[in-house]
C-alpha cells in the first residue's frame, strides 16, 4: 500500500491526526501529523497552568511549520537556536521540534516529505531528555504504524522542509 494511503488509513482509524492551525486564516504550506498521546497534549486542557502553556507554545510552533513561516532549520549535529533539527546519527532520520518554555520542551518525529511531518512522541522536557532513548522511541513508533515504510533519507536540507524552511 502506498504510504499516502496508509497515513490516511491510521487518520480514519484515529491512530494519526492532522493539527489543525488556531487561526483559520492561516495558509496550509505543509501537514503535520501527530500521535495519539500528542494529540491529547495539543487538545485537552489541564488543571496546570504551566502545562497549558506549554500546550499553546508547541501549537504555535505547529502553527509556524503548518502556515509556512519561516522557521529555522538545524541540519548538522552541532547547530543549536533552531526551530526544528536533525538529530544524530543521520542515519536514524529522527527529527525534534524545540519548544522554548522554561523546560524546553521537545517533540520527535519523521519526515515524510517537504511538507509532510509526522510527530510521534514527547513532549519531553529536555533537561530529563534521554536522546538516544528518544530516537529509538521514534523510530519504534514509527515502525509500529508504518512497518514498511520508510521516512525520508534525504541528503540537502531541501529534502526535508520546503522552501520557506530556513537553514542553519
Amino acid at each position: 500500500m502506498l504510504i499516502e494511503n496508509e497515513i490516511k488509513r491510521l487518520h480514519d482509524h484515529g491512530r494519526l491526526f492532522i493539527v489543525e492551525t488556531l487561526d483559520w486564516r492561516d495558509s496550509q504550506e505543509r501537514v503535520v501529523y501527530v500521535s495519539r498521546d500528542l494529540h491529547l497534549f495539543l487538545t485537552r486542557q489541564s488543571a496546570n497552568p504551566a502545562t497549558n502553556a506549554d500546550r499553546r507554545r508547541l501549537q504555535r510552533r505547529f502553527d509556524r511549520f503548518i502556515s509556512g513561516q519561516a522557521i529555522t532549520v538545524a541540519f548538522n549535529r552541532n547547530i543549536k537556536g533552531s526551530d526544528i533539527k536533525r538529530l544524530s546519527p543521520k542515519g536514524a532520520e529522527v527529527w525534534e521540534f524545540k519548544v522554548q518554555t522554561k523546560l524546553q520542551l521537545r517533540v520527535f518525529g519523521r519526515v515524510r516529505s517537504d511538507r509532510r511531518v509526522i510527530a510521534l512522541t514527547g513532549p519531553v522536557d529536555r533537561p530529563n531528555c534521554d536522546y538516544n532513548a528518544e530516537i529509538i522511541r521514534c523510530q519504534q513508533e514509527w515502525h509500529n504504524l508504518l512497518p514498511e515504510h520508510s521516512p525520508i533519507h534525504g541528503s540537502t536540507i531541501n529534502d526535508y522542509v520546503s522552501t520557506k524552511g530556513i537553514p542553519l
